[in-house]
């Protein structure tokens, strides 16, 4: 549904340190999300929302379905921070 909160198990907020590089997180966490769910349990994580854009007509409750096609970087599907497997294949 749109709106929902994801995140992924691949990426952290924390620094990565890789190659004599640091890599830092500039990805900030929606606020709003801090207050719906305990944040403790995803200390590393950057818990972000779903956008729904490619199914505007199908809703229940005034939310929008998600579809397979709600998968664009950045306009449905949002960045998490530093993912530590796609430094090692760079």
């Amino acid at each position: 549904m749109n709106g929902a909160i994801l995140t992924c198990t691949r990426c952290t907020k924390n620094n990565v340190f890789y190659k004599d590089q640091v890599y830092r997180c500039s990805i900030k966490q929606d606020e709003s999300i801090e207050k719906e769910v305990d944040s403790s349990e995803y200390a590393d994580k950057v818990l972000k929302r779903l956008i729904v854009t490619e199914n505007p007509a199908s809703e229940l409750n005034g939310l929008k379905f998600a579809t397979i096609a709600d998968d664009t970087k950045e306009d449905n599907i949002p960045c998490f921070g530093n993912w530590l497997d796609y430094l090692i294949m760079i």
